[in-house]
């Protein structure tokens, strides 16, 4: 089975990565109940489609850096 991640805001290609096959029906155990909202089966399960954020997009969205999102949490 192929993982491919892709930018859910650019649809760049982020990542693909290549599992040995499992049983079949594990896919389930990836994400719960929840994945048909998240996982996009195409060609019987061979591939994998997930969405996810590029660093470009995430620093577009977010900020860079510097930003308060990604200095941890701001309790006081």
């Amino acid at each position: 089975m192929k993982l491919v991640y892709v930018c859910e805001c650019c649809d760049s290609l982020i990542k693909e990565v290549s599992l040995t096959d499992g049983p079949p029906g594990k896919t389930a155990d990836l994400t719960g109940p929840g994945q048909p909202d998240i996982i996009s089966l195409n060609g019987g399960a061979e591939r994998v489609v997930l969405p996810a954020l590029c660093d470009d997009c995430r620093e577009m969205l977010y900020g860079g850096p510097e930003s308060t999102y990604f200095s941890g949490p701001a309790l006081h």
